[in-house]
Formats: structure tokens, C-alpha cells, sequence
């Protein structure tokens, strides 16, 4: 059995680690604890979480609305990639367009 992170789960989803926090909160994920008790870090047993949520995809069973910061957080980390030479702050904006919708941090 191995535990993992809401920022673990985050990561390897693309979905805020808040989300998985505030699921566990609502007991929708299973095997989801806080091992220090009430107000302590969330903890999620990686095969429980695996199959809850391959079974909560296929099913269409997930609400989620994409988050933008944790993404922007990792942009930040590191350089453009596939785009050498284009601003980091570019392609957010131009993200910020397509989606309509201002991001975290922009006024």
C-alpha cells in the first residue's frame, strides 16, 4: 500500500491539489485520511484513489472546472519548451484569451 499527496495526485492528474483535499473533506475519495487528525495534511492510498478514479472517468462521474494555478506555477519553474524564445507571460495570455477568463495573478 502506498500513500501519496494531494500534490502527488495533482501533479499526475493536472487538477489542483485543492480539489483532491476538498473531495477527501467530503468523503468522496476512498482511502483518503489525515493521519495527524483534523486540520493535518491528506493523505490518499494510491491503488483505493486509482481505481475510484478510473471508474469515476469512464463514468463521466467527475466535476471539476480546470484550474489555471497550478499550471501557471509550474510555467514559472521552467521555460517555454516547445516555444524556445516566447515569454512565459505570452502564452499565459494567450491561454487568459482562449479561455476567457482571467487568470490568477493577472489584473
Amino acid at each position: 500500500m502506498k500513500y501519496v499527496t494531494a500534490k502527488y495526485l495533482a501533479d499526475e492528474t493536472g487538477l489542483s491539489a485543492r480539489y483532491f483535499t476538498r473531495k477527501a473533506a467530503e468523503g468522496i475519495i476512498p482511502g483518503a485520511h489525515q493521519p495527524s487528525g483534523p486540520g493535518g495534511a491528506w493523505r490518499f492510498d494510491l491503488n483505493k484513489f486509482r481505481v475510484w478514479w478510473n471508474a469515476s472517468e469512464s463514468y463521466g462521474n467527475r466535476t471539476w472546472h480546470p484550474s489555471f494555478d497550478s499550471a501557471m506555477r509550474r510555467a514559472k519553474k521552467r521555460d517555454t519548451g516547445n516555444f524556445p524564445g516566447v515569454p512565459v507571460q505570452l502564452l499565459i495570455d494567450e491561454l487568459s484569451k482562449k479561455y476567457q477568463q482571467q487568470l490568477p495573478g493577472r489584473r
